[in-house]
């Protein structure tokens, strides 16, 4: 039940591609993906602009913190899609995310191996390395 313009469209397209893989004869499996972190994200992210801010020796403008979200890391977001493109279900809806027991782990396997403290050394030493642009 999207609440915005955003999580329309993304139900439409699970939707309509769902329909034009069947009309093709073609398996469907749709990735829910959450929120997704790492090396190469774009630089206007909470994480990536946070980041940025912090090692440029500012203080990043930040609510209290009281939202729950589901953070990624990339690398074990890419491996989700790819255990999905193999071992999927046809039809399955899989949230790809790092706390959530659902589905995707029993059909597939996938279990993120990058603890959030991890992911964001990495995300940040590859923030070290890009050249400041603000």
């Amino acid at each position: 039940n999207p609440e915005n313009g955003y999580g329309m469209a993304k139900l439409c397209a699970g939707q309509m591609s769902r329909t034009e893989a069947a009309a093709l004869g073609m398996d469907h499996v749709w990735a829910r993906i959450l929120s997704v972190y790492g090396p190469h994200d774009g630089p206007n992210t909470m994480i990536s602009a946070t980041i940025q801010k912090l090692l440029a020796g500012q203080c990043p403008d930040l609510t209290a913190g009281e939202q729950k979200w589901d953070y990624l890391y990339s690398a074990d977001a890419a491996d989700a899609l790819y255990r999905m493109a193999c071992h999927g279900r046809s039809g399955a809806v899989y949230p790809v995310g790092s706390g959530t027991a659902r589905p995707l782990r029993a059909d597939t396997g996938f279990a993120p191996r990058t603890a959030f403290a991890d992911g964001i050394r990495a995300t940040i030493a590859w923030a070290k390395t890009q050249k400041q642009t603000n």
